[in-house]
């Protein structure tokens, strides 16, 4: 099955970068604060995985469900998994939704360069 990567024209949302800064608390304890990084990136977004009960959970008499993510943006050096620890210090902010980073890889075309991003989300009612 082929992959089929979405073109310049179909990146129509507007995403927040969020970057980590890697430290640690006052008992040394690793801290991460996140702040936003600039202006909105356009990025399309597409379902990574589609329903899988065995990744959901029961907490709180309610169901909980992992949702899966695949994004496409326009390449940024500081989104490059080859230059930076994208997983651990980039977070994206969609709406109200903040999804962490799973992975991330560039793309090498002829009209230019991508970065896909996989995120996770976890939703509760």
């Amino acid at each position: 099955m082929a992959v089929v990567v979405p073109s310049v024209g179909q990146r129509d949302k507007a995403v927040q970068i969020l970057v980590g800064t890697d430290g640690v608390d006052s008992t040394g304890a690793p801290n991460v604060a996140w702040v936003a990084s600039g202006d909105k990136v356009w990025m399309s977004k597409s379902a990574a995985t589609g329903f899988d009960r065995s990744a959901e959970r029961y907490t709180d008499e309610q169901w909980s469900a992992r949702v899966e993510t695949v994004w496409h943006m326009p390449y940024l050096s500081s989104m490059d998994p080859d230059l930076v620890d994208v997983p651990k210090l980039r977070r994206l902010q969609y709406g109200a939704l903040t999804h962490d980073i799973l992975r991330a890889e560039n793309l090498t075309f002829e009209d230019g360069r991508q970065i896909r991003i996989w995120t996770r989300t976890r939703s509760g009612v």
